[in-house]
């Protein structure tokens, strides 16, 4: 069986190992060389834009729509939140010495 690609994107310089669904025109990738980059769902643009640079392989990451926060989590143990608006990395803690390969929003409900 040939694998045939619809469309290339680029925007990684290493393995994508999590996509995270942002809104309606967008949706986020986390890759192995730190990057979390934001692609359009319409597939007419090819490059991906950088969002936000880690200093470690992310594994994992989801969008916070009500406070347009990125989170997302990596090999050393350390779990990053990026404000979208600004694109830059505005916490990081260090929670443990191994990965973070999965992250889930929980949303209290009354």
């Amino acid at each position: 069986m040939a694998f045939e690609p619809i469309i290339k994107l680029t925007g990684h310089r290493a393995a994508v190992y999590a996509l995270a669904d942002k809104d309606t025109q967008y949706f986020l990738s986390f890759g192995g060389d730190g990057y979390v980059v934001e692609w359009s769902k319409s597939g007419e643009i090819h490059d991906g834009k950088l969002v936000a640079n880690a200093d470690s392989p992310l594994y994992c990451g989801l969008f916070e729509k009500s406070d347009n926060l990125i989170v997302t989590g990596g090999l050393n143990g350390t779990l990053y939140w990026v404000d979208d608006v600004h694109k830059k990395v505005v916490s990081a803690v260090h929670g443990h010495n191994k990965g973070i390969f999965a992250l889930q929003l929980f949303r209290k409900h009354t």
